[in-house]
C-alpha cells in the first residue's frame, strides 16, 4: 500500500471527539443512570453542531437481538431526516467522507447519490425496510429520496461517496448514457419521482478498488483547482470498473424487494437513446401501447411529460458538446434536432440561464 494511502487510513481509524463520545454511550448503554451522568457531560451546543439535542439520545433500545442507541423510544416512533449536499461542498460534485462510528442510528433520505463502500469490517444498513449486513469490500448504491439507516458499532471503517444530482448530466454524461446496470440506477435516481433500485455488489475484497478509494481521498486532500475534475473521472473508473468486475452478481433492490425488469425506465432509458429521431407516437409503438397510455405513464413515474425528457437529454447532450468539443452552435442545434440555432439558442438560455457561447467560454476558462 502506497505510503499516502497507509497515513490516511491510520487517520480514518482514529476516533474524533463525536465518536468517543458516542462510543461511551454504546458502552454504558445497559446502565441507565451512568449513561444519564454521561450525556451530562456535553454540552447542548456541541451537540447542536452534531445535529444531536439530549432529547433525541434515548436510553437504549433492543432492535433485532441486538442494543443500540436510537434517536427515539422504539423504531416506529424514529424520526426520519432529509439531508441536504453540504455547504461546503457546493463546488465539488463529488465528495468522500467516513461515516462516524457509533452514531446514533436514525432513518434518513437525502436529495443526492449515495454509494457506501465496506473499507474495513462491515456495517448495518435498513433500505426500505429491510434490515441488510454488509461485509469488507460490499458497495451499496442508494438513490436520492431512499429512505435508509446506518449502522457501524465496532471499528469498521465505511466510506460514504456523495454524488451531487443537480448537476450530475453534465459530469455524469457517459454514466446515464451508459446501457448497464449503472446507467439505469443514475438515469432512475433523476428521472422517478419515487424511491428507486439500489444496487448491492460485493466486491469480495478487491485490492485495486479499495486502493482506488485511498486515491479519492488522496486528490480529496489536495483540493486544487484540478481536484473536482479528477475526482469525476475517479469515481466513474471506479464505478465501471466495479460494474465490469462483479457487475454479473449484483443484487437489485427496490423498496426492500428483488428487482424485477421496469418497463417504465426501459421507456425512459430508450428516450435517453433515441431523443433525436424518437417521437412520442413511436415510443408508444416500440413498447405495444397507446399513446396517450404512454404519455400518462411517464409523466405519473417521473413527474415529467415525454417533451420535457427529450429537452432534458438535448440540454445535456448540447451541454457535453460544448465542454468537449469545438462544434459551432448551429452545428450542434441541428445535431439536437432543433429546426432553427435561434431556438436551440433560446432554449438553452432559458434552461441553462447563459447561451451556449457564454456556457462554452465560462467553462473553458474555469
Amino acid at each position: 500500500m502506497k505510503q499516502e494511502a497507509l497515513a490516511i487510513l491510520e487517520e480514518l481509524g482514529r476516533y474524533n471527539d463525536k465518536e468517543l463520545f458516542f462510543r461511551r454511550c454504546y458502552e454504558l448503554r445497559n446502565d441507565r443512570t451512568a449513561l444519564k451522568v454521561h450525556l451530562k457531560s456535553i454540552s447542548r451546543a456541541c451537540l447542536r453542531n452534531w445535529k444531536y439535542d439530549i432529547e433525541s439520545i434515548v436510553l437504549p433500545v433492543k432492535a433485532n437481538g441486538m442494543n443500540q442507541l436510537f434517536p427515539a423510544s422504539d423504531r416506529s416512533s424514529i424520526k426520519t431526516r432529509k439531508l441536504l449536499f453540504p455547504k461546503r461542498f457546493l463546488d465539488r460534485n463529488v465528495f468522500l467522507r467516513k461515516h462516524d462510528r457509533y452514531n446514533p442510528v436514525f432513518v434518513h433520505c437525502h436529495e443526492f447519490f449515495e454509494i457506501f463502500y465496506c473499507l474495513s469490517g462491515g456495517c448495518v444498513s435498513t433500505i426500505g425496510g429491510e434490515r441488510i449486513s454488509f461485509h469488507e469490500g460490499s458497495l451499496c448504491f442508494i438513490p436520492p429520496l431512499t429512505y435508509h439507516t446506518m449502522e457501524v458499532f465496532d471499528d469498521s471503517i465505511v466510506i460514504t461517496v456523495v454524488i451531487r444530482k443537480s448537476n450530475f448530466d453534465v459530469f455524469g454524461f457517459d454514466l446515464l448514457t451508459a446501457d448497464n446496470l449503472l446507467g439505469r440506477f443514475f438515469t432512475e435516481g433523476l428521472y422517478s419521482a419515487k424511491s428507486g433500485q439500489c444496487i448491492i455488489i460485493a466486491t469480495d475484497k478487491d485490492n485495486e478498488l479499495r486502493d482506488m478509494i485511498f486515491d479519492m481521498l488522496v486528490e480529496q486532500k489536495t483540493d486544487d483547482p484540478f481536484t473536482s475534475r479528477i475526482m469525476e473521472n475517479q469515481i466513474k473508473i471506479f464505478l465501471f470498473l466495479a460494474l465490469r468486475r462483479y457487475g454479473d452478481k449484483a443484487a437489485v433492490e427496490i423498496n426492500g424487494q428483488s428487482a424485477v425488469k421496469n418497463k417504465h425506465m426501459d421507456m425512459i432509458m430508450y428516450i435517453n437513446e433515441n431523443f433525436r429521431t424518437l417521437s412520442l407516437v413511436r415510443l408508444a409503438r416500440h413498447f405495444n401501447l397507446e399513446t396517450s397510455y404512454c404519455s400518462r405513464l411517464i409523466k405519473a413515474v417521473t413527474g415529467k411529460t415525454y417533451k420535457e425528457i427529450v429537452r432534458d437529454n438535448q440540454m445535456r447532450f448540447a451541454k457535453h458538446l460544448l465542454q468537449n468539443s469545438d462544434m459551432r452552435i448551429y452545428e450542434i442545434s441541428y445535431s439536437l434536432g432543433f429546426g432553427s440555432q435561434e431556438n436551440f439558442i433560446r432554449t438553452f438560455k432559458k434552461t441553462c440561464g447563459k447561451s451556449p457561447t457564454a456556457y462554452r467560454q465560462q467553462y473553458r476558462h474555469n
